[in-house]
């Protein structure tokens, strides 16, 4: 999706602006019902209104909500396109009642075309800002520093349901569990150690948070507790006070524990088996690197649809490979049956014509995927966010696999029963090595 340059204010959207000279009367904005994602019912592509006015499109150009509604018009949308020219969609959009909208196109300027007919609801997906470890360290029986700590959950679309699916450590409350977050909104969950805590042996436990969205997003954090021995008694008065000892060091954080890169595998299998080997994914010239070395990454695929190209490394941690920020935005990572990718291509800008093999040492997989177009995969996995990156590690790897994961379990479930849903997909593990 593309977003935006600038913000309006908030104000100027929700008032009901008296007509602009040529405009006419204008109609009262739905703008606040609006704010969320929808769905094109016949292509396919998504519009998603956030709160603070901007507009993304799926292959679509940046704009913002207008701040006139024009004749006949209850909402509107203006921006600059791919050839930079001025653009403008007014809309009069009715909400029907199944639960659908239907935009029917008013005013039309530029060349961008404008998008109307009928649009559904998205779901909203979970996500949450870092930290994604939270520390707690004190002495036997306290006092511990510090002694709470809050996890801020986000709705990233429209509104949506979330719960704590984990229990949680008997030393810590988790409040609330479960709750409802407005679109584009957040809540706060908060953590507090228990009078447990205080009667814990010396130790460093160690535990983990899951939170799950209703139809899209998994946020996962790690939880990390270090106890150390109580100080000795005072001694006399006469003789200055030992100093306490410090908290241990705080473990880092470790993107992707090997037990749970094993069991999302396990997973994928269980529900992309049959699509095995449609997609393969391969380091041109061998899958074993020496450090220094010069290589790129070469897919082909035997079904069309939208290629996902992750890597995790030998530390763990995972890089979305493709799509990337070097694809064209009406592209996002499609392919075609039966052809051949190179990453990086020779159409990549400058001199990225291929990449350099860097530490950590060891064996890693590169897991691919090709998923049909129906399926969301810029919502969560392939996010403009993510893609502008570059080749970097996303910040919280493990929270994003299992919402991968969750988000392919998801809408398997939705499909099943309407007949070869598996046929459209291709899976594929491809191991390799990074050497001295």
């Amino acid at each position: 999706m593309s977003r935006m340059v600038g913000h309006v204010l908030l104000g100027a959207l929700l008032a009901l602006l008296p007509a602009a000279a040529g405009n006419g009367n204008a109609q009262e904005s739905p703008f606040e019902a609006l704010i969320g994602g929808w769905n094109h019912i016949d292509t396919g592509q998504n519009i998603d209104v956030k709160r603070n006015g901007d507009v993304w499109q799926t292959s679509g150009p940046a704009a913002r909500v207008a701040g006139t509604i024009d004749s006949g018009a209850n909402f509107a949308f203006e921006g600059v396109d791919n050839n930079h020219k001025e653009y403008r969609c007014a809309y009069y959009i009715s909400f029907l009642t199944d639960g659908t909208t239907n935009w029917r196109n008013v005013v039309h300027t530029g060349s961008w075309l404008c998008p109307s007919g009928r649009y559904a609801r998205l779901a909203g997906a979970l996500t949450a800002p870092p930290p994604n470890v939270l520390s707690f360290a004190g002495t036997q029986g306290g006092p511990f520093n510090p002694d709470g700590q809050s996890v801020r959950l986000v709705a990233d679309g429209n509104a949506l349901q979330w719960s704590l699916l984990s229990k949680g450590p008997d030393w810590l409350s988790v409040s609330p569990a479960q709750g409802d977050i407005t679109a584009d909104g957040s809540t706060e969950v908060k953590l507090s150690l228990l009078s447990a805590a205080k009667s814990i042996a010396p130790g460093t436990y160690d535990a983990t948070l899951i939170f799950r969205g209703a139809s899209l997003g998994v946020v996962q954090r790690k939880l990390h507790l270090v106890v150390t021995e109580a100080p000795p008694a005072p001694p006399p008065p006469e003789n200055p006070p030992p100093r306490s000892p410090p908290p241990a060091a705080v473990a880092p954080d470790q993107e992707l524990p090997e037990v749970q890169l094993n069991e999302a595998i396990h997973e994928l299998d269980a529900l992309l088996g049959a699509a095995r080997g449609r997609v393969q994914v391969r380091v041109a010239g061998g899958n074993r690197v020496s450090v220094g070395g010069r290589y790129r990454f070469e897919a082909e695929a035997i079904v069309p649809g939208r290629l996902v190209i992750l890597d995790v490394d030998a530390m763990r941690h995972v890089t979305l490979i493709y799509p990337n920020k070097y694809l064209a935005e009406d592209d996002i990572g499609r392919i075609r049956a039966g052809r051949k990718i190179l990453i990086p291509a020779e159409n990549y800008p400058g001199s990225l014509r291929n990449f350099q093999a860097v530490e950590p040492l060891g064996k890693g997989l590169l897991l691919a995927f090709v998923a049909p177009e129906d399926f969301q995969v810029d919502r969560i996995v392939t996010n403009r966010g993510l893609r502008n990156r570059g080749f970097v590690p996303v910040g919280d790897g493990a929270s994003y696999l299992l919402s991968f994961v969750y988000q392919i379990k998801t809408w398997l479930a939705q499909k099943e029963g309407t007949g070869g849903e598996l046929q459209r997909w291709g899976f594929g593990v491809t191991a390799y090595e990074i050497v001295r």
